[in-house]
Order: C-alpha cells, then structure tokens, then sequence
C-alpha cells in the first residue's frame, strides 16, 4: 500500500515553488505582487506536467497550504504568493 501521509521535505518544496513561479508567476496578471488565484488541483496537474508521482505531487500542493506561499482566498481558490 502506498503512504498518501507523507511530510514533504524543504527540499521537494523549493522545488515546487520554483515550478510554480516558472509556470504560473511569470505569466500571471498580479506578477508585480509575485502571485496569483490558483486552484489545488491545477498546481496539481503542473507538477505532474513535470513528471511528478501524482500522489507525490499531491502530497506537496497539500503540504504548501497555510504556509507563506499558499492561503485560501474564497471557496477553494488559493492565492498563491512566491517573492
């Protein structure tokens, strides 16, 4: 069986984070604040892109919720914020 409970370390992180701003910072229309309006399960599908494990992917979106880069705003869009 495959561990869906796992801590994702600073490492994997970062590297998401850099994921992130390549792909949704840089084209975004709020790139003088360094972020934009994502959805989880589209930060999601980027890493996957990537040729992320989808359980492994999921696990980092997951473990970026609450912290300094990613709040939720409203429903279940995220602003996601990367200086």
């Amino acid at each position: 069986m495959i561990n869906t409970n796992l801590n994702i370390d600073n490492f994997w992180l970062t590297k998401a984070l850099n994921i992130f701003k390549d792909t949704v910072i840089k084209q975004s229309d709020f790139i003088e604040e360094n972020g934009d309006y994502v959805y989880l399960y589209d930060l999601i599908e980027i890493l996957k892109n990537k040729g992320w494990n989808p359980i492994f992917a999921s696990n980092t979106v997951l473990n970026l919720i609450d912290t300094d880069y990613l709040n939720l705003f409203e429903d279940d869009l995220y602003w996601l914020e990367i200086s």
